[in-house]
């Protein structure tokens, strides 16, 4: 599975409206591994950052890091063409990392935790 910022936000903030649906989320997949693309983390600290704080944005990466079931993903550059290429034909109003997560979703079946409707719709 692929996470999405919209997800990790949502599991890491109580007040967040998608909480509760994130921890049930992130307990129906306890066994499976989670891919989070680097990009993905750098999103997720910067709103949690904003929100929280930077040292409530530290511990929620050290968390993400340092948990068993996280592998941490690093786009290529062979991958940065693929993904401008996929975004040409999609043609969408997303961001480089929905496209990324789009990219990657698709080229190994993996299936996505986010809260994006859009993103959720192009990767489902």
């Amino acid at each position: 599975m692929i996470a999405d910022s919209s997800f990790l936000v949502a599991l890491f903030l109580d007040g967040d409206v998608n909480h509760a649906t994130a921890l049930s989320m992130s307990l129906e997949n306890a066994k499976e591994d989670i891919i989070i693309i680097d990009r993905v983390l750098e999103e997720t600290f910067t709103v949690l950052a904003y929100k929280e704080g930077v040292g409530f944005a530290l511990e929620c990466a050290k968390k993400i890091i340092s948990n068993q079931r996280t592998v941490l993903y690093r786009l290529e550059g062979d991958e940065e063409a693929r993904i401008f290429e996929l975004a040409g034909k999609i043609s969408k109003k997303l961001s480089y990392v929905d496209y990324s997560i789009i990219y990657l979703a698709r080229k190994h079946n993996h299936r996505v935790l986010t809260f994006d409707r859009q993103l959720s719709a192009l990767v489902g």
